[in-house]
């Protein structure tokens, strides 16, 4: 499926979902794009945190100099280089691991088919594959990247959960941050999000807010 997003060459595997005719209409997180063109730069790298098939992936690389991206289902990550390779994107490093707090192989699941963008790593669903854990320390020292220019993340719950860790090592350098939320995913599943919100608005009061 080729087609140009902005003047931008995409080559990629058609979703079941039909989600790329939404992407390709703008039906698609404009905001998210347009967050992700306006930061970026050619001089500077891009963490996305839940690539899954590669959309922001790919759309980012035309803007900055490098992209690391991280994605923990099996299926979608395929997906993500077979349409890195066919969109002929070759500033993309991408990586089949969660983001954690620890090091600890996780379980990705899905209340849905794996591979499509609900796939999670707080148990919601049926279980699918398990992947290989990092913490934001280690995605920092495996490549060594120095000159993050955004971080994006994109784990449909598990963010409530590591985002503090994240902002300890992002925020005293105020690296701009682009989190999706999912509190009702929680809500519905096993979480009280009162402390893990307080202790998210605390660090971002901290380190963001002069």
């Amino acid at each position: 499926m080729e087609f140009l997003k902005d003047g931008h060459y995409f080559n990629v595997l058609p979703e079941a979902d039909g989600f790329w005719n939404k992407f390709i209409s703008g039906d698609w997180e404009l905001e998210t794009l347009k967050a992700i063109k306006s930061r970026l730069n050619l001089k500077t790298d891009f963490i996305d945190i839940g690539a899954w098939c590669g959309p922001t992936a790919i759309w980012a690389s035309y803007f900055c100099n490098h992209v690391f991206a991280f994605e923990p289902d099996n299926l979608a990550y395929a997906n993500l280089i077979a349409n890195i390779y066919t969109s002929k994107r070759s500033n993309i490093t991408a990586v089949r691991a969660a983001l954690s707090v620890d090091n600890k192989d996780v379980t990705v699941s899905s209340v849905g088919p794996m591979g499509f963008s609900i796939s999670n790593t707080i148990g919601m669903g049926k279980p699918g594959n398990i992947a290989r854990a990092l913490t934001i320390a280690d995605i920092f020292h495996m490549f060594n990247i120095t000159n993050i220019c955004l971080f994006q993340m994109d784990i449909e719950g598990a963010e409530f959960s590591i985002l503090p860790s994240c902002l300890k090592l992002l925020g005293p350098t105020k690296i701009p941050l682009h989190i999706s939320f999912h509190a009702p995913l929680l809500l519905e599943n096993r979480y009280n999000l009162d402390y893990e919100i307080k202790i998210i608005l605390d660090l971002i009061d901290k380190f963001y807010n002069d």
